[in-house]
């Protein structure tokens, strides 16, 4: 009697293991599957913003802006302050192809903070998406990202035409 209780007990303890395993992988991909309707980017030094972008899936608009002045100090602080003038705009033709790759940056999935403690001085990001269930997530970084981040500022500053 004492063998089949610990076979149930250890098929019991696996059961439950799978359950976890799968509820745990169906999270990750509902946090995956979350359709964003824009995004925001930033990168400063200083303080001061040296590159944005905003991509606009609704109303299917890419915007960049390129400071090269920010070297000198100064303005822009903040995404809101750029003049609509200073951005270069562009229209989007595959909406859904260019959600895609950007979720396949797993951008849904970054940590809040990216931060290298140990790095005094150098730049800052910021990432704002906003989903089209109405939800929001920030994403900050301080002279650290992730390894996807080098894929995602080619999506943003490439020209999705």
């Amino acid at each position: 009697m004492k063998k089949h209780q610990g076979e149930y007990s250890r098929s019991f303890y696996l059961l439950a293991l799978l359950l976890i395993i799968v509820f745990l992988v169906s999270c990750r991909d509902r946090l995956n599957e979350k359709k964003i309707a824009n995004l925001t980017y930033e990168t400063s030094s200083f303080g001061v913003i040296s590159e944005a972008a905003i991509i606009d899936l609704d109303e299917k608009t890419q915007k960049i802006f390129n400071n090269e002045d920010f070297r000198k100090g100064g303005e822009p602080n903040e995404i809101t302050e750029i003049p609509e003038k200073n951005f270069k705009t562009y229209k989007i033709k595959n909406i859904e192809a260019l959600r895609k790759e950007i979720q396949g940056t797993k951008v849904n999935e970054w940590k809040k903070e990216y931060i290298d403690k140990q790095m005094m001085d150098g730049s800052q990001w910021n990432i704002t998406i906003k989903y089209t269930d109405q939800t929001s997530k920030s994403i900050y970084g301080s002279n650290k990202a992730p390894k996807e981040m080098k894929e995602l500022n080619q999506l943003l500053f490439g020209i999705n035409e």
